[in-house]
């Protein structure tokens, strides 16, 4: 589900030669271009967890409606499998270039405060929305947007003098996971290894980190692995594991325009400035 890049960074002009996509001067390394999204690791098994969670909540709704003498009909929370797989997704794009750097995020994620058998809850299950943008277009300062994609409006922060740790090149013989080939393209990644209690990564040969920066060229993670599982709760064990995949990766290519701007539609939002601490 390709993230609406040009919708995001759409600027008018307003901009300044410092929010510019062409390439910075002097720069040696190439621009990079990183798109990821999450997918459930076993579809089936999610959709299973949620309409089980579902069926002891209409249950225990049906019971508190008996109790009242009044009725409670399941049918009018019923929901389709598509519609359960949209529940909880995620988009990041990365853009690296030189000193510049963007990340755009977009959130589905449940709104548990309302799924529930309680009079103001609902048995069927609903998703909360949001997107995010982080634009660094130096290497010492950032801009931090939120949006509210449900209700309307955002937020905007400024901050300064939060200057990137120059980190030394990456070394790929450190990392020592197998190489994986990125579809669609020709190029490569690195695994960090067998997945730790945090999963693990594959990092964007033959840098793994934007040279310069401390910022991993992440293409695909992984959820760490579950606990051996029991057998009663299996299936939610491997509903909840899900990874980030590349939809996405561009190198030296030309970026998309704007992408380093204020995005036209978050200029309206009040905007706040400070320094590090």
């Amino acid at each position: 589900m390709p993230l609406a890049v040009l919708s995001l960074v759409a600027c008018s002009g307003e901009s300044d030669s410092s929010g510019s996509s062409k390439p910075a001067e002097g720069k040696s390394t190439p621009s990079v271009l990183i798109e990821r999204e999450i997918r459930w690791d076993d579809n089936q098994a999610y959709i299973r967890l949620i309409r089980e969670v579902m069926q002891d909540c209409q249950q225990a709704k049906a019971e508190v409606a008996r109790a009242r003498g009044t009725s409670y009909d399941p049918r009018s929370e019923e929901i389709t499998d598509e519609e359960i797989l949209k529940l909880e997704t995620g988009t990041t794009l990365e853009a690296f270039d030189g000193a510049r750097y963007t990340e755009i995020k977009t959130v589905s994620a449940l709104d548990r405060s309302r799924w529930g058998p309680g009079p103001d809850e609902s048995c069927r299950p609903v998703a909360k929305h949001s997107k995010s943008v982080a634009i660094h277009p130096d290497a010492c300062s950032v801009i931090e947007i939120q949006y509210n994609l449900d209700h309307g409006g955002g937020s905007r922060s400024e901050q300064k003098a939060a200057c990137t740790p120059q980190a030394p090149t990456s070394d790929p013989a450190a990392i020592n996971g197998e190489r994986m080939a990125i579809d669609g393209t020709a190029l490569f990644c690195r695994w960090s290894g067998p997945a730790g209690t945090l999963g693990r990564s594959c990092l964007l040969e033959p840098w793994l980190s934007y040279p310069g920066t401390d910022r991993s060229l992440t293409v695909a993670m992984q959820q760490a692995a579950p606990a051996a599982a029991v057998e009663a709760i299996q299936s939610a064990q491997q509903a909840v594991q899900a990874s980030e995949h590349p939809i996405r990766v561009e190198v030296g290519k030309p970026l998309p325009a704007g992408i380093f701007d204020v995005p036209a539609d978050a200029r309206q939002f009040t905007a706040a400035s400070g320094g590090a601490n």
